[in-house]
């Protein structure tokens, strides 16, 4: 199957003319790692941010020529996707990407768009830089005045989650301050907080607790 560059905008197809020379998808991780007290390092596994692709092509000053990919009504003069791309930036919307051949089909927001000329050229070189644009709205189910159903599309308010902390902590078997931090804070990272509130009881070394010994809890 011939690879060939889609992009959707207000319903409208436009392909890239001419294939990309380079194409690069990136998704960068976004692990975390702490210290801890008798682990070391360890590694706190989150979801990955955001793809990340970039184009670099050109705009072909002769659309008759044989490396061009798009024909017809698909094929336009370089200043067309110019002006495009610099609408959709100014508007501050989104396009969707669809790559046939390479099974790339995501909503796309352009963060970097360059273009210019090379000597004794008359083609448009160009780097464009896309970045995945995640909906954001969720479909709340609303009802209707006839006593229908429908959903509705809006953001949806994000619900705080509290966590009562307790004013001291009661050390057990087997107990270390990363797994108190853990129970009674809601994260490990948390246990150095634990360590300097307690520094006169706990003394200098802080990886030996005493079960029955009772520490207090910052907030």
């Amino acid at each position: 199957m011939p690879i060939k560059f889609f992009f959707i905008y207000n319903k409208s197809l436009i392909q890239l003319p001419v294939n990309p020379a380079e194409l690069t998808v990136r998704t960068p991780g976004n692990n975390q790692t702490y210290e801890t007290i008798k682990l070391g390092e360890v590694n706190y596994l989150k979801d990955k941010k955001l793809t990340e692709i970039t184009i670099k092509s050109f705009f072909p000053a002769i659309l008759s020529a044989p490396w061009v990919a798009a024909s017809g009504i698909l094929a336009q003069q370089p200043f067309y996707y110019i002006n495009l791309f610099e609408s959709i930036r100014d508007q501050k919307q989104t396009m969707r990407l669809v790559v046939v051949g390479l099974g790339i089909n995501m909503e796309v927001s352009i963060e970097d768009f360059e273009h210019g000329f090379v000597a004794q050229d008359d083609d448009i070189q160009f780097t464009l830089s896309l970045k995945q644009a995640r909906d954001t709205r969720a479909k709340n189910l609303v009802t209707n005045v006839d006593g229908s159903s429908s959903v509705e599309n809006g953001f949806q308010p994000v619900r705080k989650l509290t966590k009562v902390i307790p004013n001291n902590y009661t050390v057990k078997p087997g107990d270390d301050l990363w797994t108190i931090a853990s129970t009674v804070m809601g994260m490990g990272s948390k246990y150095v907080d634990i360590q300097k509130y307690n520094r006169l009881i706990l003394g200098r070394d802080p990886n030996i607790l005493t079960p029955g010994t009772v520490i207090g809890i910052p907030k």
